[in-house]
């Protein structure tokens, strides 16, 4: 017959799995509705560069033609994104979500230091960045914990 401390251990065990679980879907969730999101707005800044590039947030000093710079980070997005997806489906993705941050930070960084010259709406979009950097960072790291890659020794 099993002691009582054995009991409430394997109780306490299958508790956390099912936290870990309940985290795992919650977070494989938000990463595709964060996926989904890039991809739509990576593919409409591809394919409409000017009008998307409008809601760019002050270019970056030297950048003369912004639907360039538009079309470039809709493609960039919307690979980084499909890759993200793809790899939800096999299980992974933290490794994805980490580059979204990473991309996330650029982002702000190369328009930060002009923070006093942004406009509200440029402002706003600054903003909205940051919460998607933040969004991405928290999804990461709860995929950490989900993604079923087997550990190298």
């Amino acid at each position: 017959m099993a002691s009582s401390a054995a009991l409430v251990g394997a109780a306490a065990r299958s508790n956390r799995a099912r936290r870990r679980a309940a985290v795992a879907r919650g977070a494989l969730g938000a990463a595709r509705v964060l996926a989904a999101g890039r991809i739509a707005v990576g593919v409409a800044q591809a394919v409409a560069p000017q009008a998307a590039g409008r809601l760019l947030p002050a270019r970056p000093a030297g950048v003369g033609d912004a639907s360039a710079l538009s079309r470039g980070l809709g493609i960039r997005d919307t690979v980084v994104a499909t890759g993200w997806w793809r790899a939800l489906d096999r299980g992974h993705g933290a490794e994805w979500a980490w580059l979204q941050v990473a991309a996330d930070v650029s982002d702000g960084a190369g328009t930060i230091g002009r923070w006093r010259a942004l406009d509200r709406r440029e402002k706003a979009w600054m903003v909205l960045l940051g919460a998607l950097a933040v969004a991405d960072t928290a999804v990461a790291v709860a995929l950490g914990g989900a993604d079923d890659t087997p550990e190298t020794p």
